[in-house]
């Protein structure tokens, strides 16, 4: 199911129109389990008292944008279990932040140690 800005299926000859209502139920359903894959990141990744300055809601805010982008994608036809779909989107949001931090943090030094 490909959709568009405004919702639309155009992947079948049928216009269906989705409802956001239904991206929300998906997103409030799972925010268990966004909640719980920052912490184990932000546990595992020793983030407390790094100087990346990455804390777990920053973790939940990334996860919770890369549920969204699961939303769009999904496709219930597929037959496959909603959060089986978006756990990899959850974790590499998360996990892009990390990498980005640490690449940031990487450059200051760099540049801290070129004067």
């Amino acid at each position: 199911m490909a959709n568009n800005a405004f919702g639309i299926d155009l992947g079948t000859n049928n216009i269906k129109i989705y409802s956001r209502s239904d991206d929300s139920i998906l997103i409030e359903k799972n925010m268990g389990f966004i909640v719980q894959t920052a912490d184990l990141i932000y546990r595992s990744a020793s983030l407390e008292g790094s100087d990346l300055n990455i804390d777990v809601d920053d973790l939940v805010q990334e996860g919770s944008i890369g549920l969204l982008r699961a939303v769009d994608g999904f496709d219930p036809a597929r037959k496959i279990k909603f959060l089986t779909y978006a756990a990899p989107f959850i974790r590499n949001a998360m996990t892009d932040l990390v990498r980005d931090a640490f690449s940031r943090y990487e450059q200051r030094i760099v540049d801290s140690e070129n004067g």
